[in-house]
């Protein structure tokens, strides 16, 4: 995995990992150690805790928090300053109000939010384009790949989540 990520790297691509929570601290340790000066702008859930992935951040090592963030109350996610982005799933997460101010929690403390989709539909997945496009003054990542596990598209046109969003752009739902 280190020398794939070290081949994309040279490709000028802002490198996003996610372990998954795959990796025990010394196995992340090992990967970065095997990685070497390799820039990422981070690593989602490199370790099985969240107590791992901070000792993993307390040693230079940019993590996000994806899944550790479900079931958290917004005192708590509040009172974490060390990760450098939260990736968000509203519909996750308890939805668009709630991750919203997490956006904006996070934004405060220095820390990145990305929005990310769970499974959503084209229809979800262009209110999550929406939403990141109108969280704070610099661009916010969306992760929202997740129409192509579905057979057809529910929207004409259909959802290509490229980087771009058109506020106020027409489309149809179409019927299934």
């Amino acid at each position: 995995d280190a020398a794939r990520v070290r081949e994309v790297s040279g490709t000028g691509a802002v490198l996003r990992l996610d372990a998954n929570r795959g990796w025990t601290l010394p196995q992340a340790r090992a990967f970065f150690q095997t990685l070497g000066p390799v820039e990422i702008e981070y690593i989602e859930e490199p370790t099985q805790s969240m107590d791992g992935s901070h000792k993993l951040a307390s040693e230079g090592v940019p993590v996000a928090l994806d899944e550790s963030l479900k079931g958290l109350s917004l005192e708590a996610i509040q009172s974490l300053h060390w990760p450098a982005a939260l990736v968000l799933k509203p519909m996750v997460l308890g939805g668009l109000r709630r991750c919203r101010a997490i956006a904006d929690q996070a934004l405060g403390a220095g820390i990145r939010p990305v929005i990310s989709s769970a499974v959503e539909t084209d229809v979800g997945l262009r209110a999550l384009a929406l939403f990141a496009a109108s969280i704070g003054t610099q661009d916010v990542p969306a992760g929202l790949g997740t129409s192509r596990l579905f057979g057809s598209a529910m929207t004409d046109p259909a959802f290509g989540g490229g980087p771009l969003v058109t506020v106020g752009a027409p489309f149809r739902v179409v019927a299934t």
